[in-house]
């Protein structure tokens, strides 16, 4: 009996030293997970910019770590609208989740701080006030660090900006398929806006190599008189040819920000996507307005009506200024 006790004891005890060095190591295992990794935190939560400037939202790294930091800047609330009235971070990869919901973050290895930027999209739309945005920033990815518990949330106000410039810009990205089944950007188009003056029939402004495409004229730039305002479509420049799309969905804005803004839709016009006015489309070139600038006043005339609305279209423009670009 005595025997048989003792192997009983020794039995018990084993096995509850195993059972106690197992407990430990994953409760060490635990604090090592959650205790160990950097923690993100940001010194200030409350921004104002105005349009069409960038801001700096500053964090810092409790320690630095030999490998990047993911995280996602999630749109949570706000008047202002995501990619048109303000950009932030990276674009964010799908398997964080849905794209359009946030921008992703990544902080480099070894980093004791980093700034994220935000820009205030200069979007032209005249007297719509002080717009905001409410963001989060949470851990994303790998997760190799973390970030006070609900995130950081960050609250932003966009100033709108009143000028005295006069602003036209050509906007046609959208996402189209070709006959593969690929997706691809419209930018792949090239568009341009050329400015004439209505008196002699010279370039005085042009925007060639952007998408969208923006002149912008601050007073002073341009004498006094009255200039042909022409947007056009250079030549589909290799691109893919889309099987969703009729047409190139251009849309032109012609503004005074904070002021007025005026738009032309372009969308059923340049429906011979093949060709622009380097393969001699004769409807590559379509002004959408005169204006006359008078000092910091300016009057946009309709081309067809000689109202002073923005309403229509000229067609049948034939530049002086032909050939390459």
């Amino acid at each position: 009996m005595m025997k048989i006790n003792i192997r009983t004891n020794i039995s018990f005890a084993a096995i509850a030293g195993l059972l106690l060095m197992t407990s430990c190591a994953n409760s060490e295992e635990y604090d090592f997970a959650g205790s160990d990794k950097p923690v993100v935190t940001a010194p200030t939560t409350t921004f104002t910019v105005a349009e069409g400037e960038t801001l700096m939202i500053p964090i810092e790294v409790s320690e630095t770590i030999n490998k990047p930091l993911d995280f996602k800047l999630v749109v949570v609330d706000g008047t202002a609208t995501k990619d048109v009235d303000y950009s932030g971070g990276d674009p964010m990869p799908g398997d964080w989740g849905d794209p359009n919901s946030a921008y992703g973050v990544r902080v480099p290895a070894y980093a004791e701080s980093f700034e994220i930027p935000f820009t205030a999209i200069a979007d032209l739309v005249p007297q719509e006030g002080t717009e905001t945005v409410t963001l989060r920033l949470e851990t994303a990815g790998i997760r190799n660090a973390v970030t006070p518990e609900g995130g950081i949330t960050f609250t932003i106000n966009i100033a709108e900006v009143m000028s005295e410039d006069f602003v036209i810009r050509l906007d046609w990205d959208a996402e189209y398929t070709d006959a593969d089944g690929e997706h691809h950007s419209f930018c792949d188009y090239d568009l341009d806006i050329e400015i004439y003056d209505a008196a002699t029939g010279g370039i005085v402004a042009t925007s060639y190599t952007s998408c969208p495409e923006e002149i912008r004229i601050t007073p002073g730039d341009l004498p006094n008189g009255d200039y042909l305002l022409v947007p056009s479509y250079w030549s589909p420049a290799g691109a893919a040819m889309p099987v969703d799309y009729e047409g190139i969905p251009a849309v032109v804005t012609m503004a005074k920000p904070g002021v007025f803004a005026e738009t032309v839709d372009l969308s059923s016009v340049w429906t011979d996507l093949a060709a622009g006015a380097a393969e001699g489309n004769p409807d590559a070139y379509q002004p959408v307005a005169l204006l006359n600038i008078n000092g910091t006043t300016y009057t946009l005339t309709d081309l067809s009506t000689g109202e002073v609305i923005v309403q229509g279209k000229m067609s049948g423009f034939q530049p002086s200024y032909r050939g390459t670009k």
